[in-house]
């Protein structure tokens, strides 16, 4: 645990050390993994996100900008640390981030939050995604479609 303390507070952090940290130390250990969602390198990044989730040391309003990091795994574990907590993210926050010009994974992520939210918003999202071109994220919608709406309103694939 102390090797990993050490690797996690040096410049030059191995990969697997912010989860060995996680899994070794405890929600203190959280102080030393939350400067490692900043890192350069987006290996590093994922796995101190990871960290924290494993760690149960989140706070709600921390994670919440890696939902546009450039990486698409440290966007799917702030999604991961998230999805509990949905319910408390604002809705314009996870609809800005479906829109077309964005990456896939930030859009996938603020969909799977809409998701695990429920209620209007993700009803907008399903509604926006319906036409998109990204064939995903598309087919994912129109299977909600496919399950929510009315029988003589179900849209054709």
């Amino acid at each position: 645990m102390e090797l990993y303390r050490a690797r996690c507070g040096d410049g030059d952090v191995p990969a697997g050390a912010p989860v060995g940290l996680a899994e070794s130390g405890s929600r203190a250990d959280a102080a030393l993994l939350w400067p490692l969602t900043g890192h350069p390198l987006a290996v590093v990044r994922t796995q101190a996100v990871a960290g924290l989730r494993v760690l149960e040391a989140q706070g709600l309003q921390r994670p919440a900008p890696l939902l546009d990091d450039p990486a698409p795994g440290v966007v799917r574990e702030a999604v991961a640390v998230l999805v509990p907590w949905a319910h408390l993210l604002r809705d314009e926050e996870l609809t800005l981030r479906l829109a077309p010009d964005l990456p896939r994974h930030i859009r996938v992520g603020a969909f799977r939050l809409l998701a695990a939210r429920g209620g209007r918003a993700y009803g907008e999202g399903v509604r926006m995604l319906v036409d998109d071109a990204e064939p995903r994220l598309r087919a994912r919608a129109r299977a909600v479609m496919g399950r929510t709406a009315p029988a003589g309103r179900r849209r054709a694939e």
